[in-house]
């Protein structure tokens, strides 16, 4: 019971962590040899509860979320070393759950679509950079299920199929940049 600190051979601080009862209970921090902040959090009885963070040895943000009995649970959110959003989305009891949305470096939307138990589920869409769409289509476990299309940067048609349980199915179109068409077929 009680505050523990540990320290590198440098004598620099590595953990400032609580026990009570055996367990870790309260505080955690746990810190870089060059004294930056890893992570830091709440114990209760031994296990992760409410929010911790984590940072990069440069002592940039590296993520942020909540703990619930030990397991991932609520709000989470994860950025570039630079500090821009990488992406978020909440967790229950420790998968992703629901909408998930993430980013290119230069901050413009990727990709976003929802979850179900941690399998993707639904439809999600990809961007090009631009922010034009790049591809959209539904998930069924994790999945690829029934139409998909993708596009070209100027918003024109690509390709337009099916899938069935993640494989190619039924009729398949493709279109060159300038409209005409590229390809058809039967999977």
């Amino acid at each position: 019971t009680g505050n523990w600190k540990y320290y590198y051979k440098n004598s620099t601080l590595h953990k400032d962590i609580n026990y009570k009862n055996d367990a870790l209970d309260g505080s955690y921090a746990r810190y870089f040899e060059n004294g930056k902040l890893n992570l830091k959090g709440p114990y209760v009885a031994g296990q992760k509860a409410g929010v911790w963070e984590w940072f990069t040895a440069d002592g940039a943000k590296d993520m942020k979320g909540d703990f619930q009995n030990d397991q991932q649970h609520g709000d989470w959110i994860f950025w570039y070393p630079d500090g821009k959003e990488y992406y978020k989305g909440k967790y229950q009891a420790g998968k992703k759950e629901g909408l998930w949305k993430y980013n290119y470096k230069n901050g413009k939307k990727w990709k976003e679509g929802t979850f179900a138990a941690d399998l993707k589920e639904g439809e999600w869409t990809y961007y090009h950079e631009s922010g034009a769409v790049l591809q959209k289509g539904n998930f069924a476990s994790d999945l690829e299920e029934g139409l998909w299309q993708s596009f070209y940067e100027s918003g024109q048609m690509k390709d337009e199929g099916s899938f069935s349980a993640g494989k190619l199915d039924g009729s398949w179109k493709g279109w060159y940049p300038s409209g005409g068409q590229s390809y058809e077929g039967q999977w």
